[in-house]
């Protein structure tokens, strides 16, 4: 399982950054994180121009295994 998270920035200053994490998440492929941080970056772009996508992160962790 991944879960993703996106450093967005401004544009105005690069070093003024958030971290967001994606809430449809968490992703059974690292493939589909990915793609995922690629619909967000340009929903960034669109919905926040003052902000810009720098990185994202797949984190991967171990699915939680529900016990008796």
């Amino acid at each position: 399982m991944y879960e993703l998270f996106v450093l967005a920035c401004l544009v105005s200053n690069p070093v003024q950054c958030v971290i967001l994490q994606d809430l449809k998440g968490p992703y059974e492929e690292e493939i589909e994180c990915a793609v995922r941080a690629q619909q967000i970056k340009e929903e960034i772009i669109i919905n926040t121009p003052l902000y810009y996508a720098k990185r994202y992160n797949c984190k991967k962790f171990l699915k939680e295994v529900k016990s008796k």
